[in-house]
């Protein structure tokens, strides 16, 4: 039981996320609906998804997400809010996006994003 003691006081969360987000994140803008602009980084995918209707039939969709770190933010990014991904060195620039839809683990908010077809006045 000794050699386990030391584990109970590790942050698993904390320090797995971390590396991954050093390893995969971006940087990105981000424009709150309320307050002024702000830069972050997240890990940003985007996926195809099949959704089935009632009647049977396929619908091709695509899902697009941008994951933060809580602890990297005083404030969360929020349904309504703004972010542009831009280019990263060699990775093109994903686009501007609206947070539609945020859910947490308490480590890492999720952001569910829809492209924006016009840049917002």
């Amino acid at each position: 039981m000794g050699n386990v003691e030391w584990l109970m006081g590790m942050d698993f969360a904390n320090l797995d996320y971390k590396h991954s987000f050093d390893t995969f994140s971006r940087s990105v803008n981000f424009t709150p609906a309320v307050g002024l602009p702000y830069t972050g980084r997240g890990i940003y995918d985007s996926r195809s998804i099949d959704v089935q209707t009632e009647a049977g039939v396929i619908l091709a969709d695509q899902e697009t997400i941008l994951d933060v770190l809580e602890a990297e933010f005083t404030v969360l990014p929020v349904q309504g809010d703004i972010v542009e991904i831009p280019a990263d060195g060699p990775v093109p620039a994903a686009g501007q996006f609206e947070i539609i839809v945020t859910f947490t683990n308490t480590v890492e908010t999720t952001c569910i994003l829809r492209k924006m077809t016009a840049p917002r006045p």
